[in-house]
């Protein structure tokens, strides 16, 4: 793979591109979370074990747990190791990566974004201990995460604290509230072989899995304090995305679906009704990209077996009860959901935030998109503001 670092396609013109996608889509009756969750495996984050010489029994025990929990060992993290022995290695990329620790303790773990995000920081690094390892890769609020996700949940914010009382508790409560309402207005895609009129084309999207979770639109909210020690490692990678994320001070609102998978952050006053709809209306929307890669956002680092509730197996921790479910898509039955007020009904890939000021540039970037195949990441997260 090119090391050369590509610049990315701005989010805010790639907002316009996906509502345009969405409203030009034809055949697809899959929501963009069910087709995430299903065919959309999470990048791989790279675990870099430095050492100098042979392990100590408690080392090896922390390289052997890394092991067993990565995808590739038959484990559920999206995650690949590798160790180095700076005894006898003498990789050019490798030997980098070990100088820009500088003096720091061996063994070391050094943790890296996956290579499609084209990051050249570092995700994290610390020093190799089992308990490190273990933080690195699971912690309670992940855990929270896919619960729901393994639950049919669209998809689950997660809020970001900012350790401000009053702002954090009112970013809450307006996604909450806004969650509430759009989980009542926002309608699921007319499920496959209910629309005669719809054409049979051998291109079209694959059919949804007829096992796992039922069809829902439900929003829950998880929180998750930046000095929470159990959460450190993740909070780290979610704001070591952007270097200007390490420096907000704001509450940041993560909308995460599929595998993982997590949207540019809605920060501060962006955290706004608008927008809280515009990112969920995308979630329940059609899928009208089947390549992840061009679709926005990034894949976080957890260990779930996604797989379970397709196959018939049960998830290893326990499902969370879903706020307020809706089983089966509404148009199946033909009633008119209620319409609170003072609130229009959002339908998916509407959102007035993008359409009404891009929408003439939308496709213009999708050609050139497509045109150059870039690969799309959250170099410089957008702050998604009033």
């Amino acid at each position: 793979m090119c090391n050369r670092r590509r610049t990315a396609v701005p989010i805010h013109l790639l907002w316009p591109l996906l509502a345009l996608a969405q409203a030009t889509a034809q055949a697809c009756s899959i929501p963009v979370f069910r087709y995430a969750l299903e065919r959309w495996p999470a990048a791989p984050y790279e675990a870099v074990v430095f050492h100098r010489g042979p392990l100590t029994p408690d080392q090896a025990a922390a390289v052997e747990w890394l092991r067993k929990a990565a995808s590739a060992d038959g484990g559920h993290a999206n995650l690949d190791l590798q160790t180095v022995d700076l005894a006898s290695e003498n990789d050019e990329a490798l030997a980098k990566l070990w100088q820009a620790e500088g003096t720091a303790e061996l063994p070391r773990l050094v943790l890296r974004y996956p290579g499609e995000l084209r990051i050249e920081e570092k995700a994290w690094a610390a020093p190799l201990t089992l308990e490190g390892a273990k933080a690195l890769v699971d912690s309670p609020v992940r855990r929270k995460v896919t619960s729901q996700l393994l639950a049919g949940a669209s998809a689950v914010w997660l809020l970001v604290e900012s350790g401000d009382k009053a702002h954090d508790d009112a970013a809450a409560k307006l996604l909450d509230e806004e969650s509430r309402k759009l989980e009542q207005t926002l309608e699921l895609p007319t499920p496959m072989g209910t629309d005669p009129d719809a054409p049979d084309d051998e291109g079209a999207t694959p059919p949804m899995s007829t096992a796992g979770p039922k069809l829902r639109i439900a929003f829950p909210l998880v929180r998750v304090s930046r000095t929470d020690a159990a959460e450190s490692q993740f909070v780290g990678m979610l704001l070591g995305i952007d270097a200007d994320l390490k420096k907000e001070a704001r509450p940041m609102a993560f909308a995460i679906f599929g595998q993982g998978r997590a949207l540019p952050p809605l920060i501060g006053e962006g955290i706004n009704a608008g927008n809280v709809a515009e990112f969920c209306s995308f979630a329940v929307g059609p899928c009208s990209c089947q390549v992840k890669a061009m679709n926005p956002g990034f894949d976080l680092l957890m260990s779930a077996d996604w797989m379970a509730v397709f196959d018939g197996r049960a998830p290893q921790e326990a499902e969370i009860v879903l706020r307020s479910p809706i089983a089966e898509s509404r148009t199946q039955a033909g009633v008119e959901p209620p319409r609170p007020e003072p609130h229009a009904p959002v339908q998916p890939g509407s959102g007035p935030l993008v359409r009404n000021l891009l929408l003439a540039v939308a496709l213009g970037v999708a050609l050139l998109a497509v045109g150059s195949y870039v690969v799309l990441r959250p170099r410089r997260a957008s702050r998604r503001q009033v």
